[in-house]
């Protein structure tokens, strides 16, 4: 929305997507099977909420839940495509 307002740019010079466009292709990495996938996907997501006190909101979850997410699903997969 706001650099709809801007004089600058005619769009954004980004893309916002959901995390699910990001994090489940990296998982797909180490789980091939789509419903294994998508539990451990869920298993890291109520880990990252965990990790910020379990509740949501809009500056905690682009601050430091999303970048949480990333981090467990990074993770997971470089331990498990070394192993």
């Amino acid at each position: 929305m706001l650099f709809s307002v801007s004089p600058i740019f005619d769009q954004a010079p980004f893309r916002v997507v959901h995390t699910d466009v990001v994090m489940v292709p990296l998982l797909a990495k180490i789980e091939p099977d789509p419903a294994k996938l998508w539990r451990i996907y869920e298993n890291l997501k109520l880990q990252a909420r965990a990790a910020l006190g379990g509740r949501h909101r809009a500056a905690v979850d682009v601050q430091q839940y999303l970048i949480e997410l990333w981090k467990l699903c990074f993770s997971l997969t470089v331990k498990r495509l070394l192993c």
